[in-house]
């Protein structure tokens, strides 16, 4: 075999890369979204109305908007914003939940731990967003509603949920005077034995350098209590309130207390 022959067999073979190397790219977003498939729910029937859908909703520190682009059958991205969930667990749950989303196609996934708000704010905004693609309208769940006693003993009932995960007894007092909410309180006991409003006043209880401490939100809430002897609609399905604008934490163990109080003034068992 010649020299020559030789030659152009390679330069032959190096068009050849060349050209299906051309191809691959040109083809290389088709091919990642196929292999993006492997493993995931994908439908033969039309889900959605192809285009890019954007919704809003409260999170940690602010709206938080969810952008994602849908084909017929398939979530194709998620983006999620939010420029104050900058609190390091906060911006996990803006920068991790859409990918997962994604992934799993579906925006029922799990939250990241310690970003309860954050996540539930991805999600729900991305819940919205999927909604209107399929040309739904977006409905909330809401936990079971809870309507006021009508008749309420006069005394100070208490409330003790017991120790939780993170080592703290959440104590919910209520006082009653002539049948109305005239005092109400919210404070948790670690089991060291030290409230959670005297760390607050210490600087040892710290969630925010600027916005309001847990014994702050928690006297809001109490206020709101009073001034509206109800506690109907006052958290959402995730346990936070958009009623009280300086409240962020999660309040779920204080609508307990509240429940079990008026309850208990009321005379009926839980």
């Amino acid at each position: 075999m010649s020299h020559n022959s030789t030659a152009e067999k390679i330069i032959r073979g190096a068009v050849v890369m060349a050209a299906i190397s051309a191809a691959f790219i040109a083809g290389s977003e088709t091919i990642y979204q196929s292999l993006s498939r492997i493993g995931r729910p994908f439908s033969e029937e039309p889900i959605y109305t192809p285009g890019v859908y954007t919704e809003e909703e409260n999170g940690y520190g602010g709206p938080v908007t969810v952008t994602i682009k849908v084909t017929d059958r398939e979530i194709l991205s998620v983006k999620a914003d939010g420029a104050n969930e900058t609190d390091g667990i906060g911006s996990k749950a803006v920068n991790q939940l859409p990918l997962m989303m994604v992934k799993r196609q579906t925006c029922n996934v799990d939250g990241i731990s310690g970003a309860t708000k954050s996540s539930a704010a991805v999600k729900t905004a991305a819940a919205k967003a999927l909604a209107h693609a399929r040309g739904e309208e977006y409905v909330e769940e809401k936990p079971a509603g809870f309507v006021t006693p009508d008749h309420m003993a006069d005394g100070t009932y208490k409330y003790e949920q017991g120790f939780d995960d993170s080592g703290y007894n959440n104590i919910v007092t209520l006082e009653i005077k002539n049948g109305k909410v005239a005092a109400c309180s919210w404070d948790a006991l670690n089991q060291d034995g030290v409230y959670k409003s005297q760390l607050c006043m210490n600087g040892e209880y710290v969630m925010t350098e600027n916005g309001p401490t847990w014994d702050e939100q928690a006297k809001a809430l109490a206020q709101y209590v009073i001034e509206n002897q109800s506690i109907e609609n006052l958290a959402d399905s995730n346990g936070y309130t958009n009623q009280v604008a300086s409240v962020s934490i999660n309040i779920f163990p204080f609508i307990n207390g509240i429940k079990s109080c008026m309850m208990s003034a009321a005379g009926i068992e839980e």
